[in-house]
């Protein structure tokens, strides 16, 4: 992963915790001052929290025109968005929602 990557507020790995992405934590990338952040692959889980619903007629996870391909034996395998390259990372994801939609990918508080 690297610092251009990054915006505030990306969800990434300092030592295996999720974190936001501040200033700080882009330097330290940019830097090398840091080798403990990692980014966090796209899975079912992380599709849920931010509010994807599941549709299990086509076997995938749809929000508005996005859907992630879905396969019980290999887990998610592809977001389909014409045009772009093969998205597998959460801040990958997010950058890609913010740029598509003005507005930012977070998680979703559960009731």
């Amino acid at each position: 992963m690297k610092a251009n990557e990054l915006r505030i507020g990306n969800y990434i790995l300092n030592d295996n915790v999720v974190v936001k992405a501040d200033g700080r934590t882009i330097f330290d990338i940019w830097s090398g001052t840091s080798k403990n952040y990692q980014p966090i692959p796209i899975t079912e889980e992380w599709l849920i929290k931010f509010g994807f619903e599941s549709n299990p007629y086509q076997d995938r996870y749809e929000l508005g025109d996005l859907y992630f391909e879905c396969n019980k034996t290999r887990g998610v395998t592809e977001l389909y968005i014409n045009g772009f390259g093969h998205i597998k990372h959460v801040h990958q994801l997010q950058n890609l929602y913010f740029i598509g939609y003005g507005t930012e990918l977070i998680i979703k508080e559960t009731t």
